[in-house]
């Protein structure tokens, strides 16, 4: 979703060099990409996720997640909305600070690569290597 990447700024051209803020920033994007896929986003393709990946460990939440994000952006391509949203991962709310925020977007990022292949069109995810 491109649109949704913040421009530079004049203002902002002292903080381009700060790492911080540029990983903020970045965090703040993928956030507000997440927040404009929630309409797509199937609680049932979240619940087969479950199923499959199991519950319990930030991993395996991950994981759920990646495959709610898979339909949700193939939704998104369609045009088709979810009947029924899925609501977000449990925990979301309670990672406030820049770090935690990164190491979940870092095991989404990872599953969603390496452990969710496609979402068949039952709503149950591909395991990669499964």
């Amino acid at each position: 979703m491109p649109q949704i990447v913040l421009t530079t700024t004049d203002d902002a051209q002292d903080s381009s060099n700060d790492s911080d803020f540029l990983l903020q920033r970045r965090v703040i994007e993928i956030s507000d990409g997440s927040l404009a896929l929630r309409a797509y986003r199937p609680r049932a393709v979240q619940e087969a996720a479950q199923d499959a990946f199991g519950t319990g460990t930030e991993e395996r939440a991950a994981a759920v997640e990646a495959a709610v994000l898979k339909a949700a952006l193939a939704g998104l391509r369609t045009g088709r909305v979810a009947d029924d949203i899925a609501p977000p991962p449990a925990g979301v709310a309670s990672r406030k600070d820049l770090r935690a925020a990164t190491e979940w977007l870092l095991l989404v990022t990872d599953a969603y690569a390496n452990r969710v292949g496609r979402v068949r069109d039952d709503g149950r995810p591909e395991l990669v290597g499964g």
